[in-house]
């Protein structure tokens, strides 16, 4: 049988991660891994929280799209550009 003291040793320290679980959130583990996500009309996105040290983004479907040109142009610890010619993209963005 697991103690509270158990789970919160095997957990860092923190049973509930810091979060936002918005249409634009985010998850904090207690690790340090940061999930973020979103959607987006425009050709810009400011993460919901900055990252510290590193990231990776993935870019979704862009709906409707029929020519699937969404591109990363710039990226930074705290957001993305990018370009494509009409519809909403889908962001998924790793870290810590």
């Amino acid at each position: 049988i697991a103690t509270t003291a158990y789970v919160v040793g095997m957990v860092g320290g923190n049973i509930a991660p810091a979060k936002s679980l918005a249409a634009n959130g985010y998850v904090k583990l207690a690790n340090g891994l940061i999930l973020q996500w979103g959607a987006t009309s425009g050709t810009s996105v400011t993460f919901p929280i900055a990252f510290t040290t590193w990231r990776n983004i993935f870019l979704g479907n862009t709906y409707p799209n029929t020519d699937n040109t969404t591109n990363i142009s710039t990226y930074s610890l705290t957001g993305l550009t990018f370009s494509k010619t009409s519809g909403t993209t889908f962001w998924l963005a790793i870290g810590q």
